[in-house]
């Protein structure tokens, strides 16, 4: 019972104290509230008392003007002053109405409109006064003032207004403040009072305690006598248990000996025979630990092995790479190169490492690359060029150089790396390709007309087209060469040097680094295998391009003479010439040859005609995804003219188009001239003939027709040899 009556005024005595704190709180909350209060109403006050003297500013010039005469600095003076006042009391009114009780801001309200009315009054009276000097009327200025002074005194009699009436907000607040704070002054008596039941409690209580201390001291006297003899019993215990201690630290010690085997007999189910159980655990796990160590020692000696196999292996790699490899530090010094570098260097890797370029090469060769290595040291950014030497041989040998840059873990520079490609191969198909569009531009020149030269170029178009696309492959793949990630592996190898086994087995980057060489290496032969193809596909398409050069040029030398020619014939030329833009298996070509006699014609020209009409057909069908055809026919008309058709059924031509299609400089294609079927229509004319045009509009193709004299020779109509028969399709290889 007396413990709860313990807690009864622990609980009384914390309710009275909280309630006194919370007491305390509210009137110093009270007071500083009122303080705050009195505080704000006092610097509005003192606000309004400032504002009351900047209206003295206000008023001054109206004053003033009669001593300084100075009717614009007194104007500027009073719009400066009235500016300024207008702002101040625009600022103090809405602070002082935004926490006012309703019933208080109608009577402000009406204050700051006497004071705004007031001051304009004021200042209108000034303008008048100003308005009389500048008119010279200085005696009706003068009588003007004193309605300007009472205009001033309104103003302070409004200010004065204003103040008492805050002044007596400031009051009423104090009051309600006040009034709060003794109500609640009247709790301090039941405060009072709940402490004297509190010290009588304790009292109570005390007295209590007292009688159940003396009862405790009896009880702690009787426990202390039965404590010495359990003591005594407990000494001879412990010296059984020490007993038992010492033989579990000897084992202790044999296992420290690596007596793994050694156990601790158990006597008892007590905390020691716990300890014993636990130290034979112990022991047996030592021991099979031990055994598992043996095992993993063994497997790190086979991987010590497989690191030995896989350096053997990366080595050997890095050295059947068909590239030249090397390494250098950031002195210049080369501290790795390969076996082909070294070949090609005609030196010994003993006789490399630790020397320059300066040391190795000409001091031409030398000083021609100091500048870029010297930039990829300093900077850290890659560098690509391409090199020319001559060989021993006299050979001009071409190579695409990358350096490249080593950092270590912080980023720091440690040295650089090059990779250099041997492109000699490319850059002879490159010249061969030059030397083959020179000898294009010479055969159109010794033609003597720039038509010709035209026209060989359009013919062999479509066959440089595939020229530049087989060497924009080779280039595109040159610089995705797999070589920029063999590079990342060389560097990252060299970066293990030191710890090459542990890298290899334990990182798992090493790990994955033999089967990332293997898929290099892969990927390098692929690319090889695709330069191969690409570089015989250049060799073939230069080929065909001299084949259709020479063809050109046996018709340029008989260019302008006309003779009796099978019409036939010339479309077959045409089609062979045009070979590579009909090169598609979505290419249906038909060819509806009729027996037609022999036109006295141009060849050189009637073959620029076909070859024109025969290319833009092609470019018209591009545009369809599938059923393209090409039909090439030749009939006679009635009057005798022979027709060579060349039809589409591609994109057509709007009817607005077909009247302006044969002018100069008329074209619908994005890269287009505008001459190709202007020339190709005045060639026609020359010729006795002409050139037409047929289509439906957009979407349904179209059909040029070349019409011809025939010869006047009475040549019998010419039939198409065998394999060139009427209506023969065929599909474009």
């Amino acid at each position: 019972m007396w413990w709860r009556l313990y807690f009864v005024l622990a609980a009384f005595d914390l309710v009275t104290i909280s309630f006194s704190l919370y007491l305390n709180h509210r009137l110093i909350g009270i007071h500083d509230e009122s303080a705050r209060i009195n505080q704000e109403w006092a610097e509005r006050r003192s606000i309004f008392a400032d504002l009351a003297q900047l209206g003295g500013e206000v008023n001054a010039p109206g004053n003033d003007v009669f001593d300084s005469r100075d009717v614009t600095a007194e104007t500027a003076r009073l719009g400066v002053a009235l500016d300024r006042f207008n702002r101040e009391l625009s600022a103090a009114a809405v602070d002082l109405l935004r926490d006012v009780a309703p019933r208080h801001k109608k009577v402000l309200r009406e204050d700051l409109d006497r004071v705004g009315k007031a001051m304009k009054e004021m200042v209108a009276e000034a303008e008048l006064i100003f308005s009389c000097f500048r008119r010279k009327q200085p005696e009706l200025a003068g009588e003007r003032m004193a309605t300007m002074d009472r205009k001033y005194a309104l103003l302070n009699g409004g200010f004065a207004q204003l103040n008492r009436h805050i002044r007596g907000i400031q009051e009423d607040a104090f009051r309600d403040q006040k009034a709060e704070a003794n109500a609640l002054r009247r709790y301090e008596y039941l405060i009072a009072g709940a402490i004297l039941i509190m010290v009588l409690a304790v009292t109570i209580y005390g007295h209590r305690m007292g009688r159940t201390m003396t009862a405790v001291m009896e009880e702690k006297e009787r426990y202390l006598v039965a404590l010495r003899a359990g003591h005594e019993n407990l000494a001879e215990q412990t010296r059984e248990q020490s007993a038992r201690l010492h033989a579990l630290l000897a084992a202790t010690k044999s296992i420290a000996q690596d007596q793994l085997n050694t156990r601790v007999p158990v006597e008892s189910r007590d905390e020691i025979g716990l300890v014993a159980e636990s130290f034979n655990l112990m022991a047996a796990e030592l021991e099979k630990s031990e055994a598992n160590n043996q095992a993993q020692l063994a497997g790190i000696q086979r991987m010590v092995e497989a690191t030995r196999e896989s350096k053997n292996f990366l080595h050997s790699l890095v050295e059947s790479l068909p590239l030249y490899l090397f390494r250098k530090d950031t002195e210049g010094r080369y501290t790795f190169m390969n076996a082909l570098a070294c070949e090609r260097m005609n030196k010994s890797l003993e006789d490399i490492l630790g020397r320059t370029d300066a040391d190795l090469a000409e001091p031409s060769l030398a000083a021609r690359w100091q500048e870029p290595q010297a930039n990829v040291l300093r900077e850290g950014v890659t560098v690509e060029r391409d090199e020319v030497f001559k060989g021993e041989d006299g050979i001009t040998l071409h190579f695409h150089v990358i350096l490249s840059p080593v950092f270590n873990q912080d980023g720091t520079v440690l040295g650089m790396q090059g990779i250099v490609f041997d492109i000699t191969a490319r850059k002879q198909v490159e010249q061969a390709l030059a030397s083959t569009q020179d000898r294009l531009v010479d055969a159109s020149r010794q033609a003597g007309m720039a038509e010709v030269a035209s026209s060989v170029l359009h013919n062999v178009g479509n066959v440089l087209t595939s020229v530049n696309v087989s060497a924009g492959l080779i280039g595109e793949q040159l610089r995705k060469s797999g070589t920029t990630h063999l590079a990342k592996a060389v560097q990252l190898l060299n970066a293990h040097k030191e710890d090459m086994g542990d890298f290899l087995t334990n990182d798992p980057k090493g790990r994955q680094l033999p089967a990332f060489l293997e898929a290099v290496t892969e990927q390098l032969t692929r690319e090889q295998a695709l330069l191969a193809r690409e570089t015989q596909s250049l060799q073939q398409n230069i080929e065909h391009i001299k084949q259709i050069v020479a063809m050109q040029q046996s018709y340029a030398k008989v260019s302008g003479e006309r003779e009796n020619l099978a019409p036939h014939e010339l479309v077959e030329d045409a089609l062979r010439m045009s070979s590579t833009g009909l090169a598609s298996d979505q290419l249906e070509v038909v060819r509806q040859f009729e027996p037609v006699p022999p036109v006295l014609a141009d060849r050189h020209g009637v073959l620029q005609i076909l070859v024109n009409l025969i290319s833009n057909a092609v470019q018209a069908l591009e545009a369809r995804p599938e059923g393209r055809r090409l039909t090439l026919r030749t009939a006679q008309s009635a009057d005798g003219r022979v027709r060579v058709e060349v039809t589409d059924n591609g994109t057509g031509i709007a009817s607005e188009n077909l009247t302006r299609i044969f002018q100069h400089g008329f074209t619908t294609k994005k890269n287009g001239h505008g001459f190709g079927l202007h020339s190709g229509a005045n060639a026609a004319k020359a010729m006795g003939g002409s050139l037409q045009v047929h289509s439906n509009g957009p979407g349904t193709g179209a059909t040029f027709v070349l019409e011809l004299p025939p010869s006047r020779s009475g040549t019998q109509p010419v039939a198409p040899r065998a394999g060139e028969l009427p209506t023969q399709a065929s599909r474009a290889a």
